[in-house]
């Protein structure tokens, strides 16, 4: 299931960005439509995490499904509204229906994360939970890598006019997959029926509310990676979108360069997948969070040369781009891994659900940030600053970590 959706979760991710974009919108507005779905899952995870609890987790499950594939239907329709003067009108529709997308998935991805602990729970050796982070890793990180595919055949055409006809058949195959991510939940999701509180009677008695504390204490450096994680994707990709759609648009090079941004989400999370299946992780896995921070933060600040270069023409600037978006790719398997295993070793049956509600949350309050602060200062200052106050943020999460584990 997680493949279907986040296929279609980035095919419409890239789309409704670049249509916005490629009409006339500007940097800040483009990266608000990108930041739109982050910025409702900082809260659909916490909030929907009692009406999930009192459903079960199959019937939570399929409601979420069921509501998402609503959702594409409008972003289809949405579409198919031509008349210019509606712009203004289009984007907000827009924006209503990736909040709306993003608080049906409350329901969705909280319950698909739990389901590890399931597998925990059978466990001698309770960190063999990494195989099942690992498997649940590649195989959303498998469906971007075919979205993002599907949006570079899409975004291949040599005028804006095919751009935005190859993205709209990009968006019904979308819908498609939503269908299908439904259907597989109808067919094959029969295991997870078992409700959240019935779980609860059973849990470990000794989890009382200092016990939820103390291991909230020590989640609390995996929420800081996770926030940096989504804060460093969401920044590049808000600065590549806008600097390559406004190169295009300006005929930069007389050829449109948008099929690069795409190409960079497919290369970028294609080797998160890859990376967080071959990695090993260790027994601690807070103990590497340190490297992962001081290995971002270089990667920023190449990003930043590399963008300083193309925009003084040197067309080096893209290939090291490349070769940046494909190690933070890398880091980021093994960064969303090591976190996520640790939040899911600190839960038990009865309150992992929350816990990954707040991994999830933590995880869009950083996409939302990183995308709104770069296409902020992207409307004003050059594309090359982005990246350098990204690497700042992270350098203080880096100095607090270290002090936090001397303690």
């Amino acid at each position: 299931m997680p493949f279907f959706r986040t296929m279609a979760g980035h095919i419409v991710g890239i789309a409704i960005p670049l249509f916005v974009r490629l009409n006339g919108g500007g940097d800040f507005l483009t990266s608000v439509l990108q930041s739109a779905y982050a910025m409702m899952y900082i809260f659909s995870p916490i909030l929907l995490g009692g009406l999930a609890k009192r459903l079960g987790r199959r019937a939570a499950l399929l409601i979420g499904s069921g509501l998402t594939i609503v959702d594409f239907v409008v972003y289809v329709a949405i579409w198919n509204i031509t008349t210019p003067l509606l712009f203004p009108t289009i984007v907000f529709l827009f924006f209503l229906t990736r909040l709306a997308d993003a608080t049906w998935n409350g329901l969705y991805w909280p319950v698909i994360e739990s389901r590890i602990t399931d597998e925990k729970s059978s466990m001698s050796d309770p960190y063999g939970a990494e195989i099942y982070v690992k498997r649940f890793n590649l195989s959303w990180n498998a469906g971007i890598v075919l979205g993002n595919s599907i949006a570079i055949v899409a975004s291949l055409a040599p005028s804006t006019e095919g751009i935005l006809a190859g993205l709209y058949i990009a968006i019904c195959i979308a819908l498609v997959s939503v269908i299908i991510n439904f259907t597989v939940g109808v067919l094959f999701f029969r295991n997870v029926a078992s409700p959240l509180h019935s779980q609860s009677k059973t849990a470990n008695p000794s989890c009382n509310p200092s016990q939820a504390s103390r291991r909230f204490s020590t989640i609390m450096p995996s929420l800081i990676i996770i926030f940096v994680y989504g804060f460093t994707l969401q920044q590049q990709a808000a600065t590549t979108t806008n600097l390559f759609t406004a190169k295009t648009i300006t005929g930069w090079v007389g050829f449109s360069v948008v099929s690069l941004i795409p190409l960079m989400q497919t290369i970028r999370f294609g080797l998160v997948g890859i990376s967080s299946a071959f990695m090993k992780m260790p027994k601690n896995p807070e103990k590497q969070f340190p490297r992962i921070l001081l290995t971002y933060a270089g990667l920023m600040g190449a990003f930043s040369f590399s963008i300083g270069l193309l925009i003084n023409g040197n067309l080096f600037g893209i290939v090291l781009i490349l070769l940046i978006v494909a190690g933070i790719g890398w880091i980021s398997g093994y960064a969303y891994c090591s976190s996520l295993l640790k939040v899911i070793m600190e839960g038990e049956s009865a309150n992992t659900h929350w816990f990954t509600a707040l991994f999830e949350t933590m995880q869009s309050l950083g996409v939302t940030m990183g995308g709104l602060i770069s296409g902020a200062i992207t409307e004003i200052y050059p594309y090359w600053e982005p990246p350098l106050l990204n690497l700042a943020i992270i350098l203080v999460f880096l100095i607090f970590l270290m002090r936090n584990a001397k303690k």
